[in-house]
C-alpha cells in the first residue's frame, strides 16, 4: 500500500507512464486505491476509454458503481442482434435438442429467435440467459453481451456487468 501511494504521487498522472505501470495500477487500484483516484485517472487519460474501458468497466463493479460500468461497458458494446434469415430446424426439434444439449450455442440461439417471434420473449430471454451461465463450456461472446443487456434491461446492473466482462 505504502509504494502503491507513493507511485500514486510521483508517478500516476504524470504525461508518460510505461505499460507495466498502467498494468499495475489495473492490478492494484482495487485494492490499494480509491474511487477519487480512479476518477481523476479516467479524466486524465479520457483517450484511453475506448482502449481500456474493460479495465474500468471491472475497477468500478469492483467497487459497486455498477450503473457507472454498464453504461461504459454498453457505450462500448452494442447489443448484438440475432441473425437474419429463417430457422429450418422445426421448432419442436430445437426444444428437444436445447433439453439433451443445453451446450449447443446454435441451437440455443436458433430457439431463442424462434421463442422471440413467436412473441415469447422472457423465455427467449432465459434461454440466452441460461446459456451464457454455462461453466462447462464457456459461451461465445454473442450469449455474454446479449444475456448483459437482458439484465440491464431487467434492473440486474451487477448480473449484466459481470457476464459482459466474461467476455473476452
Amino acid at each position: 500500500r505504502y509504494y502503491y501511494s507513493l507511485w500514486w504521487q510521483e508517478r500516476a498522472l504524470s504525461g508518460e507512464l510505461r505499460k507495466s505501470e498502467i498494468e499495475d495500477f489495473y492490478n492494484f487500484a482495487p485494492r490499494w486505491g480509491t474511487r477519487s483516484q480512479f476518477d481523476e485517472w479516467a479524466a486524465r487519460r479520457a483517450a484511453w476509454e475506448a482502449r481500456d474501458f474493460r479495465q474500468w468497466a471491472r475497477l468500478l463493479h469492483q467497487w459497486s458503481d455498477d450503473e457507472r460500468a454498464w453504461a461504459l461497458l454498453s457505450r462500448h458494446i452494442p447489443e448484438p442482434a440475432f441473425p437474419t434469415g429463417q430457422v429450418k430446424t422445426p421448432r419442436e426439434q430445437l426444444e428437444r435438442a436445447w433439453r439433451v444439449t443445453p451446450m449447443n450455442f446454435v441451437n440455443a440461439q436458433q430457439l431463442a429467435l424462434v421463442r422471440h417471434r413467436a412473441g415469447e420473449t422472457v423465455q427467449g430471454d432465459e434461454i440466452i440467459a441460461a446459456a451464457a451461465a454455462q461453466e462447462a463450456v464457456p459461451a461465445p461472446p454473442w450469449f455474454l453481451h446479449k444475456a448483459g443487456y437482458i439484465y440491464a434491461r431487467n434492473g440486474r446492473l451487477g448480473e449484466a456487468v459481470s457476464v459482459v466482462l466474461r467476455s473476452k
